[in-house]
């Protein structure tokens, strides 16, 4: 039987609320969205576009200090829910190395500003395909996120993010000592804080066979955020 394809007239989305400008970079590159798709899904932009605010009133927001990339992937999201990204499917492996470090760029970039803005569903989204790429092998080889994909979020999230807390079980769980450069130890010391308060919780690295099932069965889904506040730290 096909799909149906039919849906609750009540939860249709709804585009006659107007539209607002969300001007990004330094180039103040104008991306339109209708305020009925972007308001009830990130707190940050709800409050932007309350009319109480300089924002709210002309209907323009500036986002000066974020990249062009990353809203544009947001404001696609927000209207079918899907990451569009330079895929490497069908790339033979030398071929597919700088758009899988472009894909995990975005993918980090993305979460930090998913987090800024408090889209929930937004950085679920992005833990889906952080799982997607890693589960996604080249041959035998599976690639996983780089020492500067590490780096990235520490600064741009919060103490508590759950992407924190993934990129340290993938390591704990899938790494080898190699992973980690000896300059790494000395100037981010929140990750190797965390990764060896993980290491100290439990020796789960060695119980865990390296294999592309072990990738997909890995439970990804306990790092979506499931309450703003908590992921935020207020609690």
């Amino acid at each position: 039987m096909p799909t149906d394809p039919r849906g609750d007239i009540a939860q249709a989305p709804k585009f006659d609320g107007g539209t607002a400008e969300l001007v990004v970079g330094p180039d103040e590159v104008a991306l339109i969205v209708h305020q009925d798709i972007i308001r009830p899904r990130s707190a940050f932009f709800g409050a932007a576009l309350n009319k109480c605010w300089k924002e709210g009133a002309s209907m323009r927001v500036a986002l000066p200090e974020d990249s062009l990339r990353v809203v544009t992937l947001y404001v696609r999201y927000l209207y079918d829910g899907k990451l569009y990204l330079d895929r490497t499917k069908g790339l033979d492996r030398a071929a597919a190395m700088a758009p899988i470090r472009l894909e995990y760029d975005a993918l980090v970039e993305a979460y930090i500003f998913g987090e800024r803005i408090q889209d929930v569903g937004f950085r679920n989204c992005i833990i889906d395909a952080f799982s997607a790429r890693m589960c996604e092998p080249f041959g035998t080889i599976h690639y996983f996120p780089g020492m500067e994909h590490v780096d990235a979020p520490y600064p741009g999230t919060s103490e508590n993010s759950l992407a924190r807390q993934l990129i340290v079980e993938i390591y704990i769980s899938f790494g080898k000592p190699e992973w980690i450069p000896g300059y790494q130890l000395h100037h981010n010391n929140d990750f190797v804080a965390d990764i060896a308060r993980a290491a100290i919780r439990g020796p789960r690295g060695p119980s865990v066979a390296f294999s592309t099932q072990a990738l997909r069965d890995f439970d990804y889904s306990k790092y979506y955020v499931k309450d703003e506040a908590v992921s935020e730290g207020r609690r």
